[in-house]
């Protein structure tokens, strides 16, 4: 008999308040250790989602990485997404004293220098480590960071999210609704984080992304080109002692010259370039279950990095 999406609803949402809560109260080690055997778990359970990950990594290395390096990176993704999901959940009572001492960042002086512009700040990620740590770490160190963010299926999960953002003083910019909100945050000089490594339902054109055509949001590339805001490359990853790295890259110079949908595609392509080279290297940390490359991309005739849709809409191209 078929579950109704009602009940998987509650079930997930009950799971989730049980693993936040044990993430909340065990020390972190403890928690670091027992997530990371639960992740082992679902790779040996959940058959779905392994093959799912075995495939995306034989798209994204094919034979340059035998089948059992690729078996064995899939596992350890799993242990990772398990872990970095349970440090996630201690976000809400993370203390400036323990961030000092868990979380290192390369770069803080190109945030303070691409601000100083006075147009604000574009940050795009991917879903890599405890991403969720990187709007938490800036907004602890008193800069004002918004974050577009997909609304959650369940409501009550969404709202859960959501507020443990605000209670670090994180914005939450719903993708659907805040294209005018993002806009007002750069004019402001705020710090705005965007995640660019899914395939979502958002305008977006192909670009490469590990060898192979991806579908990927233009509303980084979009809002960059059309207030001048200077963005930089943002990533974090767990090192071999536990501590997070929080890296900022150079800000990415943007293509100039061409039509609309030329700029659009090449400067989407530059900012997923950026993201990808932290996927690349720290792989076994990137969520592989997500299913990268599940839209085809258009038929020859209508040219390489076509948009999905006429025309290109910001309001329509925020990414989740």
């Amino acid at each position: 008999m078929a579950i109704s999406k009602r009940v998987r609803h509650a079930t997930f949402y009950l799971l989730a308040r049980t693993l936040i809560t044990l993430s909340q109260r065990l020390p972190r080690r403890l928690v670091l250790t027992l997530f990371g055997l639960l992740g082992y778990l679902i790779y040996l359970s959940a058959g779905g989602l392994r093959r799912r990950v075995l495939s995306n990594l034989e798209i994204a290395y094919g034979e340059q990485v035998p089948f059992r390096e690729r078996k064995k990176l899939a596992r350890r993704s799993f242990v990772e997404v398990a872990r970095n999901a349970a440090e996630a959940a201690r976000l809400p009572i993370l203390r400036m004293a323990e961030v000092d001492r868990i979380v290192e960042v390369r770069g803080m002086e190109t945030v303070l220098q691409a601000r100083a512009r006075g147009k604000g700040l574009i940050a795009v990620t991917g879903h890599l480590g405890n991403w969720e740590l990187i709007p938490v770490y800036f907004s602890l160190k008193g800069i004002p960071v918004n974050v577009i963010a997909r609304r959650l299926n369940d409501p009550r999960l969404d709202r859960l999210v959501v507020g443990y953002r605000e209670k670090r003083g994180i914005r939450n910019i719903d993708r659907d609704l805040g294209a005018r909100t993002a806009f007002r945050c750069l004019r402001r000089g705020e710090a705005l984080g965007v995640l660019i490594d899914q395939d979502t339902r958002v305008e977006s054109v192909f670009v490469d992304f590990m060898g192979r055509q991806a579908s990927t949001p233009v509303g980084p590339a979009a809002l960059a080109m059309r207030t001048g805001a200077p963005v930089v490359p943002v990533a974090t990853y767990r090192d071999r002692d536990g501590r997070h790295i929080i890296e900022v890259g150079a800000p990415i110079e943007l293509a100039a010259e061409g039509t609309e949908r030329e700029l659009l595609r090449e400067n989407t392509e530059r900012l997923s370039k950026a993201v990808e080279k932290y996927i690349l290297c720290h792989p076994e940390q990137w969520v592989w279950i997500h299913e990268r490359w599940k839209t085809e991309p258009p038929a020859v005739r209508h040219g390489p990095g076509a948009t999905q849709g006429r025309s290109i809409r910001v309001d329509r191209a925020i990414p989740s």
